[in-house]
């Protein structure tokens, strides 16, 4: 079944990165998207969440009534390993500026779609157009939905973002666990950037009401020849619940143009058990421009 959404976003300040590499695989409009699983309490679904990029200098802005305005819809399917149609979504998003050099400084624009939906695999295609003109961008691709277990130690996907605050908007889309968390689909951190923002939740801890159990994690940082760039002296905290959440700002600032691995492993001291999480994320630091004589 089809269904529509029309929003407006606010754009946050200039404070983004130049586009380094883009996830459409066809057509000229470049945009990101990037996925993560996490655990649905006391069910068999799994909250499946998309974040999408776009910059403000990929659409085409017309001025109306002293704005300037553009619009561009997002067309959404998911089909299962059957081919059945699982998902068939689209939605415009309507961006107003107040002039156009805001395109130009890489004002960012996000939007994030949340699902409940089986464990298993499924083929994802993204067509996003920009109604003011014929620009399109499309990707498909094969996406995991993973499977929680009710009782074994295990973690969720690690979700990058650009900031992480405290919230009370449970009607957010941003919200999640009583944080707004404001994504960066392009994993993409550096001197425009310096902190790089992640949230992860923490499953089947060994929670005893009125107990004194702990558990701890480790974050450290991986080049691209796995050699440790940054650790983060481990934390320790009680176990206040089964689930807990780890977010975290981690200063990346002096690492150099390349791709990474955020490693964050945890351990519930109660019986031992231990899980680690891990993914990529990129660095870019312009180059130097050349000294002025």
């Amino acid at each position: 079944m089809k269904k529509g959404r029309i929003s407006i976003f606010f754009l946050l300040l200039s404070i983004w990165v130049g586009h380094i590499f883009a996830t459409q695989q066809d057509g000229n409009l470049i945009y990101f998207v990037d996925t993560a699983n996490f655990k649905m309490l006391e069910q068999d679904k799994t909250f499946f969440q998309l974040y999408f990029y776009v910059a403000p200098s990929q659409l085409d802005f017309r001025k109306e009534k002293g704005k300037y305005i553009a619009s561009f819809q997002i067309h959404l399917t998911l089909r299962d390993t059957l081919g059945n149609e699982v998902k068939d979504e689209t939605w415009k998003n309507l961006v107003m500026l107040n002039t156009l050099q805001e395109t130009k400084v890489g004002t960012p624009i996000f939007d994030v779609q949340s699902y409940l939906l089986d464990p298993g695999i499924y083929d994802l295609h993204i067509r996003v157009t920009d109604l003011n003109s014929d620009k399109y961008g499309d990707l498909s691709s094969k996406v995991r939905v993973r499977r929680f277990s009710d009782d074994r130690f295990e973690l969720s996907d690690i979700q990058f973002a650009i900031s992480i605050k405290r919230s009370n908007s449970k009607m957010d889309r941003y919200f999640k666990s009583g944080l707004k968390i404001m994504p960066n689909p392009t994993r993409i951190f550096g001197i425009n950037l310096p902190i790089m923002y992640f949230y992860l939740e923490v499953y089947n801890l060994n929670y005893k009401e009125g107990g004194n159990g702990t558990y701890e994690y480790e974050i450290c940082v991986y080049d691209e020849n796995n050699r440790k760039v940054i650790t983060v002296p481990k934390v320790k905290k009680p176990i206040l619940s089964r689930t807990e959440i780890i977010n975290n700002g981690l200063n990346v600032i002096k690492l150099a143009t390349g791709y990474y691995i955020l490693s964050i492993k945890v351990q519930d001291n109660t019986n031992g058990n231990v899980a680690i999480a891990q993914d990529r994320f990129q660095i870019y630091r312009p180059p130097a421009g050349p000294i002025a004589k």
